[in-house]
């Protein structure tokens, strides 16, 4: 019996860990039942991550080139090759036991636990406050009633929206944010070295997962590194910039193979001004104020009670100088601002509480002052540019890209600090109830009260779930988390797939109306087509700022930049634009267009209820030659490869291929490079004002084969080969070394 309760005294935070984890599984084991979540951008994740396994992972790389979506994109560039690559991962060491979208559902899953892992290794690094980290912990995956789908990225975001790129990132940055602190307390040495490059590659892993939540850590790591400058340690300091140093090294390091052709080619194939605003002015502190609800009235002062209760503790211990009592004063008058700002919903001015917290802190030191003063900052940029013009000064003009950031996406990492701020004040209060009446001699009514405030923190945790997710299912006869099996929207574009995979359509584009915006529920689920049918489609992704958009985006009944039914009155200028973009079929919902492509002839070839399917009047190849006795024929088209056979052509004739000019891509006839210029389609800068390159292929020879590749440079990815090879070596060799030195000791004793 004194083993037993010797362990569960050693090890009781790790075991509440796990059962966090399994009350976290319990709460979307609902997602196991047949089908997948279907909201928003779940089908491009599982369309992007399905490529990457099965075209790239055999490769040995993350990133390729995808020629069934969008007339062709870097597949993994510009958006979530973390995400992605987590999932073919995942799936290329689990496919033979389940299927692919099973094991998409069980990447959901780890990344909604992994939560609670990160917020506690981040806790526990911060104070070493085993209490706090539980309770971080548990409130991390606590779905409260008020928590919001888009700002706040947790469970909701992640079922709803399917943009959990953006929780895989935060968790990535805690874990990176648990090994920086960790850093300082450790000698230099191997296990220091192995520390850092660690915490560096938590960090480039955030930075391929989500760019704004790396943009969210880059602020988090600054605060980290002003504090400890602030200690006036000499050691400290130069540790700081030594630790940094080689943390933000190994991460440009990691993240080569990535942040290098990001860095060449984001101007010219990523350079639309951002449709979708993450402005959120104001709405960045409501969200904060409105996601505890109905628990706001605890979470938020529990945050800010988190320092003020470990002054007070030391006020009452020690004399206070003057020193300290002007501590107090910045303290008092940095979070009188920050409270100011929260009640009168002011993101401007919420900034200025950092320089008096800082002040407090050269006074009290104290660890909690890095959530705290993150969260204001990550609050204070969430806002956006509204939090950026203060009287006369407008930051943007020293801020670089602001046009291009969505800034409210900072608001997911501040709302996750300020839950583990409150954790620790939690904790903290609970000791001192508990040392208040032990010094009573009263041990009675201090186990009672620690097992009250336990129970508080465990029912609002439970209510919460019982309200917002499946932890009752079956038994309360509701479930929160429907699948594609349960509603007939699936089936209806199942159905169209099935049309597109066994009609045999060739060297044609088809485009597909989105179901997003025009019936619910809201999805992108058509992107899923090209998987299924390994068929080049255009539609279905979700809005991007790729070179494309305007002519590959089909959601909001909108169809090649233009509303459907501005596009209903106007069919010629659809022939026009299909001719330009090689489309020959086009999918419609709108019922405007519908009856005007049927009153104007055109001939339908399927129909469901919901889509009806036209051919254009003439066939409009993806790739042609403009020269009336030659033939095409696509022989293979695929990621990363197109082949393509010509016939009856002549010499330095030219072939058009309406897919993308990018350079990473090798085109050779007949086995020998060939010229390729970029072509802009005319009629598509005239009629909707859009300039894409497509290209332009010289023939040398009357008939052949041309094979487009892609082939990316070489240099970043053997720079982030030889770093992780490199890291993982330092690593094996200190495992082995305290695997040596434990056999060694337990021979010695023996």
């Amino acid at each position: 019996m004194n083993v037993f309760s010797g362990f569960l005294k050693k090890n009781w935070d790790y075991i509440s860990l796990a059962v966090i984890a399994v009350y976290a599984t319990l709460s979307i084991k609902t997602f196991y039942r047949p089908g997948i979540p279907i909201g928003w951008d779940h089908p491009n994740y599982i369309n992007q991550a399905w490529f990457t396994l099965k075209h790239l992972l055999p490769k040995g790389r993350l990133l390729g080139w995808d020629p069934l979506n969008q007339y062709g994109w870097p597949l993994n560039q510009f958006y979530y090759c973390g995400p992605h690559s987590y999932v073919a991962l995942l799936a290329h060491g689990l496919l033979n036991f389940m299927d692919f979208y099973t094991i998409y559902k069980l990447a959901l899953n780890i990344v909604y636990v992994s939560y609670a892992l990160s917020v506690y290794v981040y806790v526990r690094a911060l104070t070493a406050d085993r209490v706090g980290a539980t309770v971080a912990a548990l409130l991390a995956v606590t779905v409260f009633p008020g928590e919001g789908a888009w700002l706040d990225a947790g469970l909701r975001q992640i079922y709803e929206i399917g943009m959990w790129g953006q929780s895989m990132g935060i968790v990535l940055s805690f874990t990176a944010l648990a090994l920086m602190i960790r850093t300082v307390d450790l000698d230099l040495g191997l296990k220091w070295l192995v520390v850092c490059i660690w915490a560096a590659f938590f960090s480039a892993a955030t930075m391929l997962t989500h760019p704004m939540v790396f943009y969210s850590l880059a602020i988090s790591m600054a605060v980290l590194m002003v504090m400890r400058i602030l200690s006036l340690n000499a050691r400290i300091f130069w540790r700081t910039v030594l630790d940094f140093t080689l943390i933000v090294c190994f991460t440009l390091a990691f993240s080569a193979f990535w942040l290098i052709p990001m860095l060449k080619y984001n101007r010219m194939y990523h350079n639309l001004v951002w449709n979708i605003k993450w402005d959120v002015g104001k709405w960045a502190i409501i969200d904060v104020l409105e996601t505890f609800k109905p628990y706001t009235w605890l979470i938020i002062p529990s945050a800010l009670s988190a320092i003020l209760t470990r002054i007070w503790v030391w006020t009452r211990a020690i004399k206070t100088g003057l020193k300290g009592k002007l501590g107090i004063v910045s303290l008092i008058v940095g979070f009188s601002i920050f409270a100011i700002s929260l009640v009168t919903v002011n993101p401007s001015t919420i900034l200025l509480a950092t320089p008096f917290l800082l002040a407090g802190y050269t006074a009290y030191k104290d660890d909690c002052y890095h959530p705290l003063i993150s969260s204001i900052l990550l609050l204070w940029v969430g806002a956006g540019y509204e939090s950026f013009r203060i009287g006369w000064m407008d930051l943007t003009r020293v801020i670089p890209f602001y046009e291009e950031l969505a800034f409210g996406k900072c608001v997911a990492l501040a709302r996750y600090m300020l839950i583990s701020l409150a954790s620790i004040g939690f904790s903290r209060i609970a000791y001192i109830l508990k040392k208040t009446c032990m010094k009573k001699s009263n041990k009675a009514t201090s186990i009672m009260l620690c097992s009250i405030l336990a129970l508080m923190l465990i029912g609002m945790s439970l209510s919460s779930q019982l309200e917002t997710t499946d932890i009752a299912y079956p038994i309360n006869n509701r479930m929160v988390f429907p699948l594609s099996i349960d509603y007939s929207l699936s089936a209806r574009v199942d159905e169209l797939i099935d049309w597109i995979q066994y009609s045999g359509r060739s060297n044609t584009y088809i485009l597909i109306q989105d179901t997003l915006g025009v019936v619910n529920p809201p999805s992108h689920y058509v992107y899923l087509a090209s998987l299924m049918s390994n068929t080049p489609t255009i539609g279905g992704i979700y809005g991007t700022r790729y070179i494309t958009d305007p002519i590959a985006n089909t959601e909001g009944d909108r169809i090649l930049s233009m509303g459907a039914n501005t596009l209903a009155d106007d069919l010629e200028k659809l022939e026009v634009l299909a001719r330009e973009l090689g489309i020959t079929y086009v999918a419609v919902i709108n019922p405007s267009l519908k009856n005007a492509l049927k009153q104007n002839g055109y001939l339908k070839v399927f129909s469901n209820g919901l889509f009806e399917v036209f051919r254009m009047k003439t066939f409009n190849p993806i790739a042609s030659i403009e020269n009336s006795t030659a033939t095409v024929r696509i022989l293979n088209y695929t990621v990363d490869n197109v082949v393509l056979e010509f016939r009856g052509a002549k010499v330095d004739d030219r072939l058009r291929v309406r897919m993308v000019y990018y350079p990473e891509l090798s085109v050779k006839v007949n086995g020998r490079p060939v010229t390729v210029i970029p072509y802009y389609p005319p009629n598509l800068s005239k009629a909707i004002g859009v300039r894409v390159p497509f290209m332009e292929i010289l023939l040398p020879s009357m008939s052949g084969v041309v094979t487009i590749t892609y082939e990316p440079d070489v240099i970043p990815y053997t720079m982030s080969l030889a770093t992780l090879i490199f890291s993982l070596a330092v690593t094996s060799i200190l495992f082995l070394r305290r695997a040596v030195k434990y056999v060694y000791l337990r021979r010695f004793h023996h």
